[in-house]
């Protein structure tokens, strides 16, 4: 599910007496409130209605997108920091982009 082209975040559910799932999309700031209020802990399992549900926790597998001004800034301090490496004699550093002498 989108909200404002952004994909949103899934959470999760399963009832811990017949393992059946319950997913919700929320915005993680909705997510946040509701999970205040104390909503989750009262839902219901929609098959077997044993309450609560708990809230099962996978490994993200998304991709994360940055825009072009972002990943050339994180590249300027990249080169910013082998470069003050390189001034500073680092043999470790220079090694590794100049390779070993024979």
């Amino acid at each position: 599910m989108r909200s404002n082209g952004i994909e949103m975040p899934k959470y999760t559910y399963m009832c811990k007496n017949c393992n059946t799932s319950k997913e919700f999309n929320l915005p993680v700031d909705k997510f946040i409130e509701l999970s205040k209020n104390s909503h989750f802990n009262d839902l219901p399992c929609d098959k077997c209605g044993t309450i609560p549900l708990l809230r099962k926790i996978s490994a993200p597998f998304g991709s994360v997108e940055k825009r072009r001004e972002e990943i050339v800034q994180k590249a300027k301090e990249e080169a910013r920091i082998i470069t003050n490496k390189i001034r500073e004699g680092d043999q470790g550093a220079i090694r590794d982009i100049f390779g070993e002498d024979s």
